[in-house]
């Protein structure tokens, strides 16, 4: 990828399914890229679902203890 900005041949992909191998080419020369995602607002926040705790923290005693 870091060489396909500066190169005009094709890059090469040898893929194996199985005992079965082919190769692709990829005319493609911008480099290599870096995507950024960003959270829709507008869509309900799924990770926070996923990565939230199953359950609820330990409530804390009178000395601010938990």
């Amino acid at each position: 990828m870091k060489n396909a900005a500066t190169n005009s041949a094709p890059i090469e992909l040898l893929v194996q399914f199985n005992d079965y191998y082919k190769t692709y080419s990829l005319d493609y020369h911008e480099g290599e890229k870096y995507p950024i995602l960003e959270r829709n607002p507008a869509k309900p926040d799924l990770i926070a679902d996923i990565v939230k705790p199953l359950t609820p923290e330990p409530a804390a005693d009178s000395a601010g203890k938990k």
